[in-house]
């Protein structure tokens, strides 16, 4: 683990700058008078014109050119990019930049998680990814902009309202075994594909309305996998359509279970070492159709992010939320 400690470095300044750029972007395109936060000096001429993706990409190249490494970028707003040297050592893994998803409320603001794992053909065997996660929140209700930044310094929530609390940092210690980050974060949003969106509120709650879903803890997915194969889990939460959905359907509040999570496949490979050596849950994988699907047969590469996969630790849960989706959705999940 010791040899990716300054790329997460590289990935935590990365994701520094994103929320800062995203948070000016956010402030300048809406009326609503929206919580003033301060930013460095200097940064709003260099960030507040360019693109999340833009400030990802130029950071990993720079580090890879100083360090003669090269790295492979796969995600939303990526193609397989590879930065640095042209001899990827390193698969840097991204969940949505850019604001391109469903994941944010009245105004356009960006979800960004990244994860690090080393370069193979089949990075299943590899060590378990760091990740670092950025999330931008809008509260519809209050007319407040948060941001939550998790990364080697622990997690921030940094609204002037709240400016001196910090949750819990990660332990040192914790972060060298685990090899991952909880995101903790608490704020208002639907989170759901507009195509699924009122169907699915009318089926679950007679309404075409979308109801509070988010205002509570949420976790990485591939922490949360991991979590579910040691047994250990908790509600389930993500940013991404399918978790609201399941855990809507499970009630939320309070509910402890192995339960479903649904993931890109990067999560899956940060996961998956874990997922192989452990006995204390039985996991299976299904993909959009709802077919079963081994870990190790799902790609990491040329996928559409789109394609989610719910992995369950239990069987009676699964087929609930399969029943559910399938009735309002048929056979295809998004």
């Amino acid at each position: 683990m010791e040899e990716y400690k300054e790329l997460v470095e590289v990935l935590y300044t990365a994701g520094r700058k994103i929320r800062t750029a995203t948070l000016q972007q956010a402030l300048n395109s809406t009326e609503t008078e929206l919580i003033k936060t301060r930013f460095a000096e200097g940064d709003e001429k260099l960030l507040i014109d360019m693109k999340p993706s833009e400030i990802l990409r130029n950071e990993l190249d720079k580090y890879g050119k100083e360090r003669g490494t090269g790295i492979e970028i796969v995600g939303e707003a990526f193609s397989n990019k590879i930065v640095g040297n042209r001899e990827p050592k390193y698969i840097v893994h991204v969940d949505v930049v850019d604001g391109t998803r469903e994941t944010t409320h009245k105004v356009g603001l960006s979800y960004f998680e990244a994860g690090v794992l080393p370069w193979s053909d089949d990075p299943r065997l590899s060590d378990t990814c760091f990740g670092i996660a950025v999330a931008i929140g809008f509260d519809p209700i209050t007319g407040k902009l948060y941001s939550y930044f998790s990364g080697p310094k622990g997690s921030y929530k940094i609204d002037e309202e709240r400016r001196k609390e910090i949750l819990k940092p990660t332990d040192e210690k914790e972060f060298n075994n685990r090899g991952y980050f909880n995101t903790i974060t608490s704020f208002r949003g639907t989170g759901v594909l507009p195509v699924l969106k009122d169907r699915m509120f009318e089926e679950m709650y007679g309404k075409q309305e979308a109801p509070d879903v988010f205002h509570r803890e949420m976790l990485t997915s591939c922490g949360e996998l991991i979590n579910i194969a040691k047994g250990s889990t908790r509600g389930v939460m993500d940013l991404r359509p399918a978790v609201s959905l399941i855990a809507d359907f499970l009630g939320l509040e309070g509910y402890k279970s192995p339960a479903g999570l649904c993931m890109h496949p990067y999560d899956v490979s940060g996961a998956w070492p874990i997922i192989r050596d452990t006995n204390k849950a039985v996991i299976k994988f299904y993909d959009s159709n709802l077919n079963e699907v081994k870990p190790e047969e799902i790609p990491i590469r040329n996928v559409k992010m789109d394609l989610g996969y719910i992995a369950c630790g239990n069987e009676i849960l699964f087929d609930k939320v399969r029943t559910s989706l399938r009735k309002v959705l048929g056979n295809n999940y998004f």
